[in-house]
């Protein structure tokens, strides 16, 4: 256990041995589209878009705002790399990466999925598509 405690201090003072640069989130916003532009090229898509995701920058920890868990899932999976390519790019190592899934805000609306449920709603926009129907004589039933 001491011989743990020893290495962990060692990798410690290492970290704080090196020059921190400042950043701010315009320099990581353009470090994070190179990194996003190389996951595209090497056909890492599904990567891309869940760094590609708002994010609020903390102090030194960036907090990604994630739309669904597939996308949580993913986010997990390459956090180390990210992390590691973020700190190396900004030169700064003590920053950390975290992300949070927040639901998309659902529309108390109906969504319309059929040509009835369209036309439904149309018919509530306009009182002219009424008229329309009546005069041309078509049908709704299609």
């Amino acid at each position: 256990m001491p011989a743990q405690v020893a290495q962990e201090r060692t990798v410690h003072e290492k970290v704080e041995e090196h020059q921190v640069d400042f950043f701010d989130k315009e320099k990581l916003s353009n470090v994070l589209v190179g990194i996003i532009q190389a996951f595209k090229e090497e056909h890492r898509n599904l990567e891309a878009v869940a760094l590609n995701q708002p994010f609020e920058l903390e102090g030194e920890k960036a907090v990604f705002h994630l739309v669904s868990d597939i996308q949580a899932g993913i986010f997990q999976k390459i956090k180390q790399e990210i992390t590691t390519e973020l700190r190396r790019k900004l030169n700064n190592y003590n920053l950390q990466i975290e992300f949070e899934v927040r639901e998309e805000v659902k529309d108390d609306k109906k969504r319309l999925y059929t040509s009835t449920d369209k036309l439904h709603y149309l018919r509530e926009k306009s009182d002219l598509l009424d008229e329309l129907l009546n005069r041309f004589k078509l049908e709704t039933d299609f």
